[in-house]
């Protein structure tokens, strides 16, 4: 892949909470995917950014679905995630499943090049359905030791892309998202 092809990339985050998040929370992976969207708009690539109706970026072009958000604010956030009915159900998740089903059959159309998911969750099981579908994932949590067992169960859709090709977006991405942050603190 030359470096100056323009890539149409799908991405998302949740599809509970819009982006950016709510100025009243801390979530550090909108956060992020804001960053690496917006960079990678600029950088002349075609982003298309998942996410409930009121998320707004300023270059990247946004996905809602129509699909409304279950938080616009902490509290909400904290209501949502204290409700165990909504979580018995897996109701955060199916919002997410909704975004992500359209973003993988969007990608099997050849929309996009590759799809970039900030929580490898919201994509595995479906990912098994789009094997010709290259996929990114970030995951922005701690490795805890279930991880492993997860990323065993889902291993076959974790090899979509060259481990090459993985590292090169990896470091393309890090690097987009320290520059953008450079004008706000320098990176380490």
């Amino acid at each position: 892949m030359r470096a100056d092809k323009q890539l149409k990339i799908g991405m998302m985050v949740r599809g509970y909470l819009p982006s950016p998040r709510p100025s009243d929370m801390i979530y550090a992976p909108i956060d992020l995917a804001v960053a690496i969207a917006e960079g990678l708009a600029q950088k002349g690539h075609r982003v298309d950014y998942y996410g409930p109706t009121g998320t707004e970026l300023a270059h990247a072009n946004v996905v809602t679905r129509n699909l409304r958000p279950l938080a616009t604010n902490a509290a909400e956030f904290q209501a949502m995630l204290s409700e165990r009915e909504q979580l018995n159900h897996y109701v955060p998740e199916l919002w997410d499943n909704y975004l992500a089903e359209e973003m993988f059959e969007r990608a099997k159309l050849g929309e996009y090049d590759v799809l970039h998911f900030h929580h490898p969750e919201v994509a595995l099981s479906t990912a098994r359905h789009y094997r010709d579908v290259p996929v990114v994932y970030t995951l922005h949590d701690p490795v805890f030791s279930w991880y492993k067992e997860i990323f065993e169960l889902y291993q076959s859709t974790l090899t979509s892309l060259p481990s090459r090709a993985i590292t090169k977006s990896i470091c393309y991405i890090w690097d987009v998202s320290c520059r953008r942050r450079e004008s706000r603190k320098p990176c380490r």
